[in-house]
C-alpha cells in the first residue's frame, strides 16, 4: 500500500470516527433532554397550560424574521469570499442554514447552499457561514452582558451592548478569517479566489447597523416568548432574556452537537440560577425545555418556507415554454 493510500485511509477512518462520536453525542443529548422532560413534566405542564398562544405565535414570526435578517451580513461575508449573490438570495440561504443545522456535521448547510446557487465553492460558503456564526456570537454576547449590567446601570448596559456591536462590526469588516485561510493556502502552494478586501468606515457602519437591528429583533422575540410562557416581569424577565442569549452562545460554541442540543438548556439553568432569577431548578429546567421547543418553531417555519419556494421553483422549471 502506498503512502498516499495509507494517508487517505487514515483520513477516512478519522472522518467515520468523528461522525460516530457526533451521532453518539447527539443521541445522548436527546436522551438526556427526554429524561429531563419526564422529571420536570409537572412544571412543564404548568408552563404550557399558562402559555399565551397569540404572543407565542408573534414570538415565532419575529424569530423567523431575525433568522432572515442574518442574511444581510452573510451577503457581506460571501462578497469577502468572492461569491456574488443578491442580499435577498443571501437571506434565503440563511433560512436554508436554519434547516440544515440539525443535521450532524457542520458542512451540510454549505452543501445545500452551494446546490441552490449552483456553486462548487462549498469551502467558501462554509467559511462565510463560520463568519456569520462568529459575528453573531460576539453581538449576542454583548447583548446578553449589556442586559445583565442594565439591571444595575441602564446607561452602562447600553454602552456595553453598543461597544460590543461596534467591536464585532470592526472585526468582521476586516475579513480576518478569509485572510487567515488565504495565508495558510499560500503556505501549501494553493490560491484562493477571494478578492482583496479592505476595511472601511462604511463597511463597519453597515455591519454595526445589521448587528443592532438583528439584536433588537432577537430580543423582541425572546421577550415575547418569555412573557407568553412565564410569569416573569421586570428584573427576572431581563435576567432570563440575558441568560437565554448567553446560553445560545454556549450552544453555538458546542459544535459537537447539532444546534447546541442540551448545552443551551444546561447553560440557561446554570446562568439563570447564578444571576438570581426567582425560580427553583425544576421551573428553570421546564422553562429551558419549553424555550427549546418554542425556539425550534421558527426553524420548522423556515423549513416550510424553503420547501414551498423550492417546490414552486421546480414546477416552474418543468413547465413547458
Amino acid at each position: 500500500m502506498s503512502r498516499v493510500e495509507s494517508a487517505s485511509g487514515g483520513i477516512a477512518a478519522r472522518w467515520r470516527w468523528n461522525r460516530l462520536v457526533k451521532l453518539a453525542l447527539t443521541g445522548g443529548a436527546f436522551v438526556a433532554l427526554a429524561i429531563a422532560a419526564w422529571r420536570f413534566r409537572e412544571a412543564i405542564t404548568n408552563v404550557i397550560s399558562s402559555t399565551n398562544p397569540w404572543l407565542l405565535g408573534l414570538s415565532t414570526v419575529i424569530a423567523l424574521l431575525a433568522n432572515y435578517l442574518t442574511g444581510f451580513p452573510f451577503h457581506r461575508f460571501l462578497s469577502q469570499a468572492g461569491i456574488e449573490s443578491s442580499p435577498a438570495r443571501a437571506c434565503y440561504l440563511q433560512l436554508v442554514a436554519q434547516v440544515a443545522k440539525y443535521i450532524p456535521g457542520n458542512i451540510w448547510s454549505a452543501v445545500l447552499q452551494a446546490q441552490l446557487i449552483g456553486s462548487g465553492r462549498i469551502g467558501a460558503l462554509f467559511l462565510a457561514g463560520i463568519d456569520v456564526s462568529i459575528f453573531f456570537m460576539m453581538t449576542v454576547t454583548s447583548t446578553g452582558l449589556g442586559l445583565l449590567i442594565y439591571c444595575q446601570s441602564p446607561a452602562l448596559g447600553w454602552a456595553v451592548a453598543l461597544c460590543g456591536w461596534l467591536l464585532s462590526a470592526s472585526i468582521a469588516s476586516s475579513a480576518w478569517l478569509i485572510r487567515l485561510i488565504d495565508r495558510l493556502a499560500c503556505l501549501l502552494g494553493k490560491q484562493l479566489h477571494a478578492p482583496a478586501i479592505s476595511s472601511s468606515t462604511r463597511e463597519i457602519a453597515r455591519l454595526f447597523a445589521w448587528a443592532s437591528i438583528h439584536s433588537v429583533t432577537m430580543l423582541l422575540s425572546i421577550f415575547c416568548m418569555l412573557i407568553a410562557t412565564t410569569p416573569y416581569r421586570h428584573a427576572d424577565l431581563i435576567i432570563s432574556v440575558a441568560s437565554i442569549c448567553l446560553a445560545w452562545v454556549a450552544g453555538t460554541i458546542a459544535i459537537f452537537v447539532p444546534s447546541g442540543l442540551g448545552v443551551r438548556e444546561v447553560a440557561f439553568v446554570y446562568l439563570a440560577s447564578k444571576f438570581g432569577v426567582s425560580a427553583d431548578i425544576k421551573l428553570l429546567g421546564a422553562i429551558s425545555i419549553v424555550a427549546r421547543v418554542t425556539q425550534t418553531l421558527p426553524d420548522i417555519l423556515a423549513a416550510g418556507v424553503v420547501g414551498v419556494v423550492e417546490l414552486s421553483s421546480s414546477l416552474r422549471r418543468r413547465r413547458p415554454e
